[in-house]
C-alpha cells in the first residue's frame, strides 16, 4: 500500500509540474497548437492542465483507487485533439465523449460469470504520443510548437512516462495482492507493444482482451462483463 501511495504522490508532484509549465504559455502559441478548434474554453484548460500526459483517467484520489474492484487499463495510441478536448488527465474515461459515446464505457458491472456488481476504474495508456493532435504526425507537430516556447517540455513529458509506468506496475501489484483483477484491452491490428503494455501482455495474472478501439465498438462492456471473475 506504501509503494502505490508514494508512486501516486510521485504522479501527482509531475502533473504539478506540466501544469506550471504550461500555466503561462502565450495566446499566439496556443492559437497555433489549437489550431481550428481553438477555442475559450480549450485554452483554459491546457492552461489549466497541460499536455503530454502518457495516461489518462489516472484517479483523483489513491482511495478512488483503492475503492475500485477492478482496473482497466486500454492501450491507446495518442490523445485526440477536438472540439470536445479534456487535457484534464484525471477525467474519468467514462465521462469523456470518446469513450462514452464510442465505446459506451460506464463505471460499474456485472460479471456474466459470477454476477457479482463491479466498480470499474479506466485509465488509457498512449503508447505513440502523449500530446494532442488530430493523428500522429499532427500529434508530433505540436510538439514541435510546444518546444518552441517551453524550454523543457520533453523532460517533463518524459518524467510523467517515468512515474506513470511505476504507477501502473504499482497498481498492478497492489490489485493482484488484494485478489482484485486488473483487464487490460489492446487492439488486435497492432503488432508491436512497448512497456509496460508489452510485459502486461505476458503477465498471465493480467487478463487480455483484444478489442478494435478505433470508431464506434459497443462490445467493449461486453467483453469486460464476459472476463470478469
Amino acid at each position: 500500500m506504501r509503494k502505490l501511495q508514494k508512486a501516486y504522490a510521485n504522479l501527482r508532484k509531475s502533473h504539478k509540474n506540466i501544469r506550471k509549465g504550461f500555466s503561462k504559455i502565450d495566446d499566439p502559441l496556443i492559437k497555433e497548437f489549437l489550431g481550428k478548434y481553438d477555442s475559450p474554453r480549450l485554452r483554459r484548460s491546457l492552461r489549466k492542465y497541460g499536455c503530454g500526459h502518457r495516461l489518462h483517467g489516472v484517479p483523483r484520489s489513491i482511495e478512488e483507487m483503492i475503492n475500485a474492484d477492478a482496473l482497466v487499463l486500454i492501450a491507446g495510441t495518442s490523445p485526440k485533439l477536438g472540439k470536445s478536448t479534456d487535457f484534464n488527465p484525471k477525467r474519468p474515461l467514462p465521462t469523456m465523449r470518446y469513450w462514452r459515446d464510442g465505446k459506451r464505457l460506464r463505471p460499474q458491472i456485472r460479471s456474466g460469470r459470477s454476477g457479482e456488481e463491479y466498480r470499474l476504474h479506466f485509465m488509457s495508456w498512449h503508447q505513440n504520443f502523449t500530446i494532442h493532435g488530430e493523428d500522429d504526425a499532427h500529434a508530433r507537430r505540436n510538439l514541435n510548437i510546444l518546444s518552441r516556447d517551453i524550454a523543457n517540455v520533453q523532460s517533463l513529458i518524459e518524467k510523467e512516462e517515468a512515474v506513470s509506468m511505476k504507477f501502473v506496475k504499482e497498481c498492478k501489484a497492489w490489485l493482484y495482492k488484494n485478489e482484485k483483477p486488473m483487464v487490460l484491452i489492446t487492439n488486435p491490428i497492432r503488432s508491436q507493444f512497448y512497456e509496460p503494455i508489452s510485459g502486461l501482455r505476458c503477465d498471465s495474472n493480467i487478463i487480455h482482451i483484444e478489442a478494435n478501439l478505433r470508431g464506434t465498438n459497443y462490445q467493449v462492456m461486453g467483453r469486460i462483463r464476459d472476463v470478469l471473475p
